[in-house]
């Protein structure tokens, strides 16, 4: 993230793509409108478009909808930033990393990789017990893999959504990003609404 807070690279190999965080205008949106569900999705799958027309229409749609589309980003980052995972398994491969077989360390470290940058705190908490020389070495590899994302559609969809609830600034949108930027699980999700609630105080504080 750019001291500025405005803008985010992630680096995928050789490129780095760069993401305007910065809440863009709108203007007057208007009365707040009702989606149906099949709208809802329609737009969400939308907002990752490669055709940045379609993109931003999707974008003021489900801006447009305002408190009735709460829910629904609610339910949609949860699913992406917040999954299910089986913690006393990833304890469990973790422990695997340094054992005697060597089959059995790989299947540990591929199946770690498979959950993904999730598991980073469950990564550093490993380190932090000091393991022997080869588990290290393997879990310092996969944080600097998991250091590394790509921002895949289901990423970038949620970035959108989480710029809407900033410019949104009800105090129910705060809430809703106040929850993710606590447990999205996902590093890029989880920062990025904990840089649009800084942002907030501060222009309320700045306003006061």
């Amino acid at each position: 993230l750019a001291p500025d807070g405005l803008t985010l690279a992630l680096a995928n190999g050789s490129r780095v793509q760069v993401w305007n965080v910065a809440t863009r205008e709108l203007g007057d949106l208007g009365p707040a409108k009702t989606l149906s569900s099949a709208e809802l999705k329609t737009a969400w799958d939308d907002l990752a478009s490669a055709e940045p027309a379609k993109a931003e229409a999707a974008f003021r749609q489900l801006a447009s909808a305002r408190q009735h589309a709460l829910g629904f980003f609610k339910e949609q980052i949860g699913a992406i930033a917040t999954p299910p995972i089986d913690w006393k398994r990833v304890d469990a491969l973790l422990a695997d990393l340094d054992h005697p077989t060597y089959g059995v360390r790989e299947r540990a470290s591929s199946e770690l990789v498979k959950i993904g940058e999730f598991i980073l705190p469950a990564l550093e908490k490993y380190l932090a017990r000091k393991p022997a020389l080869e588990g290290e070495r393997r879990a310092q590899k996969m944080i600097t893999r998991f250091k590394d994302p790509v921002l895949t559609p289901e990423r970038l969809r949620c970035l959108e959504a989480i710029e809407i609830l900033e410019i949104l600034k009800t105090p129910e949108s705060i809430a809703v990003l106040e929850e993710i930027a606590r447990d999205a699980l996902l590093p890029t999700v989880r920062q990025a609404a904990r840089d649009s609630v800084e942002r907030l105080k501060r222009a309320k504080e700045g306003g006061t």
